[in-house]
This record gives structure tokens, sequence and C-alpha cells, in this order.
């Protein structure tokens, strides 16, 4: 049996809790794909396959949405998964969210249509700043070079004295 491609490419229908983009592979898998927006034509490298799940990263964004928009921080670029939308227009963001909500609501919690609505505007970057010296949560660099807040070094985060651990 032949080795599977490293990529594929698929077209993104939504984004979904935590910022990944759903798609489906040829296969007709679920394709969650981080750093893509809803409606762009992209190539998904970094696979990891399950028999129900494919996971990965964009390596190339073959057409793109109108709402795409180069992340201000270069954090992003090495790994940082701080932010999850920072590849997205500020202005189209909270429809975004809303729309992340509404569909949790409608598939998880079987609420139907219920109405969402997107709070007061906040500032689009620095409101939050998850790594400084006075959040309430603490990273420390991973020890094989890669973000504190990638997804692939949660290991690495220090909860305050007395917080239950996530796990």
């Amino acid at each position: 049996m032949p080795d599977p491609p490293t990529s594929l490419t698929v077209r993104t229908r939504q984004l979904v809790a935590g910022g990944m983009a759903f798609a489906h592979d040829p296969d007709g898998r679920v394709v969650l794909v981080d750093g893509a927006l809803p409606g762009e034509l992209v190539v998904v490298g970094d696979l990891d396959r399950r028999e129900r799940l494919v996971t990965g990263t964009v390596s190339a964004v073959t057409e793109a949405s109108p709402h795409r928009v180069e992340p201000p921080c270069p954090m992003v670029a090495a790994g940082c998964g701080g932010c999850d939308l920072q590849h997205a227009d500020p202005a189209a963001q909270p429809d975004m969210k809303v729309a992340i909500v509404a569909d949790a609501l409608r598939h998880l919690g079987r609420l139907g249509d219920a109405e969402v609505v997107a709070g007061p505007p906040l500032a689009p970057w620095g409101f939050a700043p998850r790594c400084a010296p006075w959040s309430t949560l603490r990273v420390e660099p991973a020890c094989d070079g890669r973000s504190p807040m990638s997804r692939w070094s949660l290991s690495t985060v220090r909860w305050p004295t007395g917080w239950p651990t996530p796990c």
C-alpha cells in the first residue's frame, strides 16, 4: 500500500471553536485546518490522519478569503497559538466569532437557531497578553524551541498555584 500524501487541498466551509476551519477531504473525512478562513481553498500540511478526522496546518493559500490579512505579530509565523485569528481582518472577526458560537449551540447544544449577538467591540490586539508577567497564566519557552503557546507545547504551561490543572 502506498504512503498517504503528505498534504491535501480542501475548500474550507466555516470556523469552529479554537479558530480552526472545517472542511472535508475527498474521502469524506472531517478536516480541521489551523490558519485557514471560511471559503478558502488551501493546501494543508503537517497532517495528523485518524479514522474519521484529519487535522493539519495551512501550508499554502490557493484562493484567499477577502478577510485574510497579514498577522501583525511575528510570533504567529513561529507557531504561536496565543491568538487564533490574527490572520483575519479585525473588522470581520466579530461575525466569525458569532458564527462559531451559533454553530456550537446548534450542533453541540442542540438549540436550533439560537440568537447570538456580538458584544461591544474591543481593541483588536494587545488587550489580553497571555504571556505577560502580570497575566494569570504563566508560560515558559518549550524545550524544543517552539513557541510556548503552540498547540504542541501545552505541557510547558505553568498554572497559578492552587488552580486545578486542565487535565
